[in-house]
């Protein structure tokens, strides 16, 4: 295994083993188990990757790990292996990633994303967007709020807390690409007032989402992770159009998480 952590942007990882393998997806319906809900899972080549979002790590299984769980977990992902180590089922429960009971757990299948194709300030105007006094206070408390919620808050608190505003909204009203676009453009001008975006995407992405959502726009929050070497990164997409990035820089990363 191979593991790290940061206090609410998760961060490095830890592996066991390394073989050839060939991947397949199954559904025990007998499981005895169930993934925690604070964990996600993904399946990268030739291991899996756990996110705890209650402790912020990622955790990497090899495939004799990861197939050893298939007969105990709900929708564990295959990853076939001649070998299976048993003890990744004590490792999980002992790190609290998995559950007995359904209502605390759930299925541990990958998530589904669309995949963005397009980056919505490809065709944007240059010089300084028109802002509003509105805007400009909206701005300073949305970045207030992402610095003290990074700090302060765990990594599943803040997950909650945004999905739980998101699903108060349903159904998403429909955004016109020009107004999105609009309120982005004005972040990003504010941005070097309250701190460097680069490699700090993490707040990046909190702090938009929590800018858009005074205008009752909400975003997917993405989450992916990439394999030798390891990488971890967060996006903000809205349906097939990334906010924060352009598709280029993500091609290669596999969604753990979206908010």
């Amino acid at each position: 295994m191979h593991e790290g952590a940061h206090r609410a942007s998760p961060m490095a990882v830890r592996l066991i083993g390394n073989r050839k393998h060939h991947r397949t997806t199954v559904m025990d319906e007998t499981a005895d188990y169930y993934l925690a809900r604070h964990a996600y899972v993904c399946v990268l080549r030739d291991r899996m990757v756990l996110l705890d979002t209650a402790s912020g790590k990622y955790l990497a299984l090899d495939a004799s790990s990861a197939c050893s769980l298939r007969k105990h977990v709900s929708g564990w992902p295959q990853l076939e292996s001649a070998n299976a180590n048993e003890a990744a089922l004590d490792l999980l429960l002992k790190r609290q990633l998995l559950t007995r009971n359904p209502s605390r757990g759930k299925p541990a299948t990958p998530v589904q994303v669309l995949r963005a194709n397009a980056w919505l300030g490809e065709v944007r105007p240059a010089g300084c967007p028109d802002l509003s006094a509105r805007q400009v206070w909206r701005f300073f408390r949305a970045t207030t709020i992402a610095h003290v919620s990074k700090r302060a808050a765990r990594l599943d608190s803040i997950v909650r807390r945004l999905s739980r505003r998101k699903a108060a909204h349903h159904p998403h009203r429909s955004v016109p690409l020009e107004t999105l676009d609009e309120l982005v453009r004005a972040f990003d001008w504010l941005l070097p007032l309250a701190f460097d975006k680069k490699d700090n995407c993490f707040l990046y992405c909190l702090a938009l989402a929590e800018f858009l959502a005074y205008h009752r726009i909400f975003p997917d929050w993405i989450f992916g992770v990439q394999d030798q070497p390891f990488r971890a990164h967060c996006w903000l997409q809205y349906r097939e159009h990334m906010l924060t990035d352009i598709p280029f820089w993500v091609r290669e990363l596999t969604p753990i998480m979206v908010v």
